[in-house]
């Protein structure tokens, strides 16, 4: 079968949702608990931690993938896409398999490595390009943006952006990461849900695996839980945290400054479809 046999393509687009839920296959396991590097103690690799274990756990953190795919199913073999914030090259392996070209960007070198050996030892087309350092002119030198029509921003705008405008600085970011993507280019992005019962049911589940946390005041808590108000946690806000990030904020600004013309409700996350505003 061919990477973009029509007939499989057809039937990617066709299939009931509960039969295409297979369409995210993550790299085979051995690619990356067998790295010579830990992520965290007891994980090799941020895929292996995240991605890679058995059981319900892995499913729920995988789901976003799959609504991911979903809201582009009708681009799939149309055009390239850009996996921005690829990591260590989990998505990859599904996006050779339905769009072409394929281009994975990461500013961390480790990262970059690891994803470029995954794509090696699978014969995956993906090219991976490290943008550590590169202004934004830079990348957009580096990057042919007539082939790629859709962009995946999943799990990393929570990362970036200023802690004293957390909203705009993010608004800023999407228009930046628009400019090395076709025109009329979908962005599908997806970031945690931090407030209301699933930022509960995170708390208690890092304390019940005695994972470490930021402490946090009881009223922030419940204010974060009853009120979805999250306003005393930004300033807590860190790239490597999530603390203080509110999805909620980010959705109203996006649909003042962009087109989302897609979104998904998960447990833990929410994803979007968002285009240049016309």
């Amino acid at each position: 079968m061919t990477r973009h046999d029509g007939a499989v393509l057809a039937s990617f687009r066709t299939l009931p949702a509960l039969v295409r839920r297979s369409r995210f296959q993550p790299p085979p396991a051995d690619l990356y608990a067998s790295a010579d590097t830990e992520y965290l103690p007891g994980h090799a690799t941020y895929t292996d931690y995240n991605y890679l274990a058995s059981g319900p756990l892995a499913q729920i953190k995988s789901a976003h993938f799959e609504a991911a795919l979903d809201l582009v199913a009708d681009l799939a073999g149309t055009t390239g896409a850009i996996d921005f914030g690829c990591a260590d090259g989990v998505f990859l392996p599904t996006l050779d398999r339905w769009f072409d070209p394929v281009l994975g960007i990461d500013d961390d070198p480790a990262m970059v490595a690891h994803a470029k050996r995954v794509a090696a030892a699978l014969g995956l087309r993906a090219e991976v390009v490290a943008n550590t350092g590169l202004s934004w002119q830079e990348l957009r030198e580096r990057v042919d943006s007539a082939r790629y029509g859709v962009v995946f921003l999943l799990e990393t705008l929570e990362h970036i952006g200023t802690a004293d405008d957390m909203v705009g600085s993010r608004i800023d970011f999407l228009r930046e990461l628009f400019a090395i993507a076709a025109p009329g280019a979908t962005i599908v992005l997806s970031v945690p849900n931090m407030v209301g019962l699933p930022f509960a049911a995170q708390r208690m589940g890092l304390a019940a695996t005695g994972s470490s946390r930021e402490p946090i005041a009881a009223g922030d808590f419940v204010r974060a839980v009853v009120l979805k108000d999250v306003d005393r946690l930004e300033p807590k806000w860190e790239r490597h945290s999530h603390l203080g990030f509110n999805h909620r904020k980010l959705e109203r600004a996006m649909r003042r400054e962009l087109a989302v013309v897609g979104k998904r409700d998960l447990i833990f996350s929410k994803v979007y479809a968002v285009r240049r505003a016309p």
